[in-house]
């Protein structure tokens, strides 16, 4: 299991539903925070609160994972990230490249906020009424 650091951050509980999600379906690994940004929170808040969750160790690779580019959350991670290199910032991912990447290992940071964006782009699809379906499928398991 990946060593890195890893902050969720989102607007609303953004952060707190993808901890809930992922609760549900695999353990959360313990060096991972969830960081909601909720109404009232001012910009200050949540930089303390990422000062907080980077913990006694701010040098170690971390990964902030975030709702929205450009969002406060966002904006806040990178004021962190510019610089310190051990720091990446990435937007816009999905659950399943949460999920995916938490089982391989990484080198650094760097590496792992690459294998989230690529990643989320493999696992976004649509579904298409007209392809075939297999009728053997086990629709038991229902993730």
């Amino acid at each position: 299991m990946n060593e890195i650091k890893v902050i969720v951050s989102g607007h609303g509980k953004f952060a707190s539903g993808i901890q809930a999600a992922l609760s549900l379906l695999i353990k959360v690994p313990e060096n991972w925070r969830f960081i909601d940004f909720t109404t009232g929170m001012s910009d200050q808040d949540l930089h303390q609160e990422f000062i907080q969750a980077l913990g006694a160790a701010p040098f170690e690779e971390t990964v902030f994972f975030t709702d929205l580019a450009g969002g406060t959350p966002y904006n806040v991670a990178a004021t962190l990230a510019a610089d310190a290199t051990q720091l990446q910032v990435v937007a816009g991912c999905n659950l399943a490249s949460l999920m995916e990447t938490m089982f391989q290992t990484f080198g650094n940071a760097h590496q792992l906020a690459n294998a989230l964006i690529s990643t989320s782009h493999a696992s976004i699809k649509r579904f298409d009424p007209n392809a075939p379906i297999s009728r053997n499928a086990d629709l038991d398991d229902g993730i």
